[in-house]
């Protein structure tokens, strides 16, 4: 199964944090930029 990007502002952060926990809680992986991007990284190679 692929991985369920989302696409936010840093506004809405606490919210989506619920919603990957939420997501993930019933087996759907998920890829957040903060965790899988740092800073001043390439992003197509991440």
């Amino acid at each position: 199964m692929g991985h369920i990007f989302i696409s936010y502002s840093r506004r809405d952060s606490e919210f989506v944090d619920r919603l990957i926990e939420a997501l993930e809680k019933y087996g759907f992986p998920t890829w957040q930029d903060v965790n899988a991007i740092a800073g001043g990284e390439v992003w197509k190679g991440a």
